[in-house]
């Protein structure tokens, strides 16, 4: 009995210290009741993204099965249902009910658009899974993670970056190339999806942060070349679309300096380096292949594989020509959720699947909703990035940390409409690294508070670039202050 005394006393005297550190931040000592529960859960959320980063490069490597892409589902599952019964999270910023309405209202057309199409029930849910999963994993991170866990989020991806630079050298060396390099997202064709996901949050890190003067110039210059290299040898064409359009949105958000001019020199230079290393990798996708107008054949009406299925730029309109031009009702409310989802197991595909499969709409985010719910489903989903770029824009920080994270919120938020277009990532699990830098501007809004003396002192030491673990466990330096 006098053990456990002692183990409670030690944890409360934790709990104290931990409780007065975070009201040293600006936080509201009235949202840190369930801290520790949070902060446990917080931690599952965690786990979930280490088994994203490697789970692809486990399975093909030491043959762990892919039916462990259904752990995210259970994980996710469980903390929503966690958060719902418990009613103990801290949910409660101005800006999340926006974003939950938001997806209310998605989800409440896709039930009108079943009740019109007649789903079934289990294809309903299917569609559902496949379709609103990043939306519970985002609501998750808003309800679980906390101020403290913003620094890790950039570290995170940093560390990432590197690793993913060091695995696609290896498979390179392996004997692979091509859409066959995913770094640790694994060797199976279309991996280089996810790894185009984590290089436009990194390289986003990395220009906020030079032009915040969080890093040099060298080593903004060498994520660059790693970059060049690695996407030549990954076939990664969209790069020498995706840096320009990055780089416009950064100097875009911030005043220009000296920095921003140099920035766009650093641009130019990387896109022809780029364009000098897929030339030596891949002879047929080299400058010509971008001046000739090669490109826009490549993304237009001849289809991804030229076999007569939908592309990149045509998909929407396509599908409108076969499907829906003459049914109003499909053109708004689409065939229903889970109507065109397919699957591994006979009673999850759908018999629009098994028909049209070979158009491969479900290579493109865009033409998958698109087809399920309609105009007013594809409204919805894209406008949820501009519902995120908007919020993003809502509040400047003091702090520059947390300024380049969020910053990083308003270039991804845009990038993922173009990529809604250019593959499927954001309806895949690659979109939970998206979704959770989509959460950022709201947990940072569950500690708004105006800046006091103390939280003006704290926020002005940085923790990015660094900074001691301790520092970085506790949060300090990240004071949510408002400019």
């Amino acid at each position: 009995m006098q053990q456990a005394i002692r183990v409670y006393g030690k944890a409360r005297n934790r709990l104290r210290l931990d409780a007065s550190r975070y009201r040293g931040l600006g936080l509201s000592g009235t949202r840190l009741k369930d801290w520790w529960v949070s902060r446990k859960a917080g931690s599952i959320i965690w786990f979930e993204m280490y088994l994203l980063a490697f789970f692809g490069f486990a399975r093909d490597i030491v043959g762990l099965p892919s039916s462990v892409t259904y752990l995210f589902d259970l994980i996710n599952t469980f903390l929503f249902v966690a958060i719902l019964v418990r009613g103990k999270y801290d949910n409660k910023g101005r800006y999340y009910p926006y974003a939950i309405g938001w997806i209310l209202l998605f989800l409440f057309t896709t039930a009108i658009g079943a009740l019109i199409a007649g789903n079934r029930a289990i294809l309903y849910l299917w569609g559902f899974r496949n379709t609103f999963r990043t939306y519970v994993f985002f609501v998750c991170c808003v309800a679980l993670l906390g101020v403290q866990d913003i620094p890790r989020i950039v570290l995170f991806f940093k560390r990432l970056f590197f690793v993913n630079i060091a695995l696609c050298i290896l498979e390179y060396g392996m004997g692979y190339s091509g859409d066959f390099i995913g770094g640790s997202f694994g060797m199976q064709q279309g991996g280089n999806s996810y790894l185009n996901l984590l290089f436009i949050i990194s390289l986003a890190l990395y220009i906020n942060e030079y032009l915040s003067h969080r890093t040099s110039l060298f080593m903004l210059v060498t994520v660059l070349l790693l970059c060049c290299f690695v996407i030549a040898i990954a076939e990664l064409k969209a790069f020498f679309f995706e840096l320009p359009a990055m780089v416009a949105l950064a100097v875009f958000l911030e005043r220009p300096t000296a920095r921003s001019m140099i920035l766009l020199v650093v641009m130019v230079l990387g896109v022809a380096v780029g364009l000098f290393a897929m030339q030596i990798f891949f002879s047929e996708y080299g400058i010509n292949f971008y001046t000739s107008g090669a490109v826009m054949k490549y993304m237009g009406d001849s289809g991804y594989t030229n076999t007569g299925d939908l592309s990149r730029l045509n998909a929407v309109r396509r599908i409108t020509h076969m499907f829906f031009e003459r049914d109003p009702l499909k053109l708004l409310f689409g065939f229903g959720l889970g109507n065109c989802s397919g699957s591994n197991f006979a009673v999850l595909t759908s018999w629009f699947y098994n028909h049209y499969s070979a158009l491969h709409y479900m290579w493109f985010s865009d033409a998958n909703v698109y087809l399920e719910t309609g105009l007013i489903g594809l409204f919805f989903f894209e406008s949820f990035f501009v519902l995120i770029f908007i919020i993003s824009r809502l509040k400047r920080y003091k702090n520059p940390d947390l300024r380049v994270a969020v910053n990083c919120v308003s270039i991804i938020a845009p990038m993922a409409i173009y990529l809604s277009v250019y593959d499927g990532s954001m309806t895949l699990e690659a979109g939970y690294m998206a979704y959770l830098f989509f959460a950022i501007p709201f947990i940072l809004d569950k500690y708004r508070r105006p800046c006091t003396a103390a939280a003006k002192d704290v926020s002005e030491k940085s923790i990015v670039g660094g900074a001691p673990a301790r520092a970085l466990r506790s949060g300090e330096g990240w004071s949510p202050c408002e400019s």
